[in-house]
């Protein structure tokens, strides 16, 4: 009995040798990826002096990429839903997917095997995610081209539908916006359930400090780390104020008067060129009495 339990010790710790002699020295795969897009897999590994029999590929435990050096060709691929492999850009270390899809998401994992006798395998895997990257920017809507101190700014900044959803964030004159202008976000599924469009609103009252140079300018940001980031930017001007005219109240008489030559006199001045008046006319009267008297 203890020469029994003895000679699995020895199997037990020969085999563990065994399977540690080959071994993946790297695992090269990206934690996201964009749908649509293409993702490169790479498998590294030392096989410690053993001969290579097999290099294969799983998604969630389907199998569907295989590389047999004694095989001819040596690479062959399976279907599986989500998975397109470019075999001219692939090899026994590396793996080329194109066309991800939704269904391209999953638990990747790479297993190498030796050669006879032993078959020893190594494997290693890495979950990936596929995102639904925005094919644009997001639009700000609301905004207007003219603002004065005292008025209301009330816009809104939307994201294009992603998966997942985008973080958006309001910026004013290169400063982040502060929270309590900030409503939101509100979201939207579209046009599935696993696509969601994101509205963020700003809102604040203008003050004078906000305009640099003339200028107020407004940014929106979208962020889906680490595949995405993308931002809209609008300045506006500030608004003229333009004074309004000042009219002066003027005496109609006066201005009759001034027109007219016409003054008017005070009631000394009125009584003096009365008396004025009355001497002219008793000289003038004499005279014409002179005059009538020689001529008669």
């Amino acid at each position: 009995m203890q020469r029994t339990v003895t000679l699995l010790t020895v199997y037990y710790f020969c085999v563990q040798e065994l399977t540690s002699a080959i071994t993946i020295t790297e695992l090269r795969a990206p934690a996201q990826v964009a749908e649509g897009g293409e993702m490169i897999l790479g498998c590294a590994f030392d096989l410690e002096g053993e001969a290579l029999y097999s290099v294969k590929w799983y998604q969630d435990n389907r199998e569907f990429y295989r590389f047999v050096p004694g095989n001819s060709p040596p690479a062959s691929h399976f279907s599986a839903p989500g998975i397109t492999v470019d075999m001219q850009r692939s090899s026994s270390d590396v793996v080329t997917l194109v066309g991800l899809t939704r269904r391209s998401a999953g638990v990747y994992r790479c297993e190498v095997s030796g050669e006879t006798p032993h078959f020893n395998t190594v494997a290693q895997e890495k979950h990936i995610q596929v995102y639904l990257v925005p094919t644009s920017g997001p639009r700000i809507s609301g905004l207007h081209q003219q603002y004065r101190p005292g008025d209301r700014v009330r816009v809104n900044c939307t994201s294009p539908p992603s998966r997942p959803e985008a973080r958006l964030q309001w910026w004013v004159n290169r400063q982040l916006a502060p929270s309590q202008d900030v409503q939101g976000p509100w979201r939207q599924y579209w046009p599935g359930p696993d696509a969601v469009t994101t509205t963020l609103q700003l809102q604040f009252t203008v003050q004078p400090s906000h305009f640099h140079f003339g200028q107020m300018t407004l940014k929106c940001q979208a962020i889906i780390p680490p595949l995405y980031q993308n931002e809209s930017v609008h300045s506006s001007s500030q608004e003229e104020v333009t004074e309004p005219p000042v009219y002066h109240e003027k005496s109609h008489f006066t201005d009759f008067g001034n027109i007219m030559g016409v003054f008017t006199t005070s009631e000394e001045e009125q009584q003096s060129n009365s008396g004025k008046c009355y001497h002219s006319f008793s000289i003038f009267t004499a005279v014409v009495s002179i005059i009538l008297k020689f001529t008669l």
